[in-house]
């Protein structure tokens, strides 16, 4: 009723300076009575027919929270949209730009939230742990389109975003770190998998092994996460590594000139130069059953 008596305001003098008032308060009370379509369409005339009133910002953020109640978070999120680009206050337009790229993940909307989480990250990349989860939320979205080449690039991103903030470093932040930063491993892993041990044998072993030191380094420099899970996986990892180069050397390309007698002894040769791999391999993977416990 108080509303309504508000409202009558409004419509007998339109143009009286209370009449703004008028129209906001009929609002508010429609929010406390629960009354959300009502509130809705009162601070949506209230925005058109003041737009430089002092009052506008608030009635936006009414606006927000009666949608919501409303079930209507799409014009929720297209009003926190309008905020964040117009709010003087940057902690207050930065917390409305996610909470509407946040209402679009929700509802499935992700080819619009993505779009605003780009913009996050390029206005607002001091916040830290927001920025993290942004980054974050591009890997997923393009590992869901399968483009492996635009998911790469933002756990390339995410990496060095969270490495150039390490003084900022969350166990979260750590933990997405070090799984993009491992499945980069991938990269170079395919590369030191696809080199074939072919003749002549010393200049493919060569790169074979220069191949293995580089992605071998960067599995071991996982260890600045502190994540055990990660951890583990990368020490299995490497000695996966060993062993393969171990396999590949014994089933390595022969020189077709040898004698059954020089063929005898070169496998022998190779045996030698496999081994100490395999026995490498063999002590990493203990290292991993011995944290079993943990």
């Amino acid at each position: 009723l108080s509303a309504e008596l508000y409202l009558k305001v409004v419509d007998k003098v339109p143009n009286a300076s209370i009449a703004p008032q008028a129209l906001y308060d009929a609002s508010s009370q429609f929010l406390q009575a629960n009354k959300w379509r009502q509130a809705i369409a009162s601070l949506s005339v209230f925005q058109q027919r003041f737009p430089k009133h002092a009052l506008y910002n608030d009635a936006s953020d009414k606006l927000v929270f009666a949608y919501l109640e409303n079930k209507e978070p799409i014009s929720a999120a297209e009003k926190l949209i309008e905020i964040s680009n117009t709010a003087s206050d940057k902690a207050k337009a930065s917390n409305s730009l996610y909470k509407a790229a946040e209402i679009y993940q929700e509802n499935e909307f992700d080819n619009l939230a993505i779009p605003l989480l780009a913009t996050f990250i390029e206005r607002y990349s001091n916040q830290f742990d927001l920025a993290i989860e942004a980054h974050n939320a591009h890997i997923k979205y393009f590992e869901s389109l399968k483009n492996e080449s635009a998911k790469v690039d933002w756990q390339k991103k995410l990496v060095a975003f969270e490495k150039s903030n390490s003084k900022l470093r969350t166990a979260r932040s750590s933990s997405l770190a070090a799984n993009s930063a491992f499945e980069l491993t991938y990269l170079d892993l395919g590369k030191f998998e696809s080199i074939k041990l072919s003749l002549p044998l010393k200049k493919s072993l060569n790169d074979k092994k220069s191949a293995l030191k580089n992605i071998v380094s960067q599995l071991e420099s996982l260890s600045v996460y502190q994540d055990a899970v990660i951890m583990s996986a990368a020490t299995y990892q490497i000695a996966s590594i060993y062993r393969t180069l171990a396999r590949d050397i014994l089933s390595s390309e022969r020189p077709a000139s040898l004698s059954e007698l020089e063929l005898e002894q070169y496998n022998i040769l190779l045996e030698e130069q496999a081994y100490p791999f395999e026995e490498q391999a063999m002590d990493i993977y203990k290292i991993n059953i011995q944290k079993v416990a943990d």
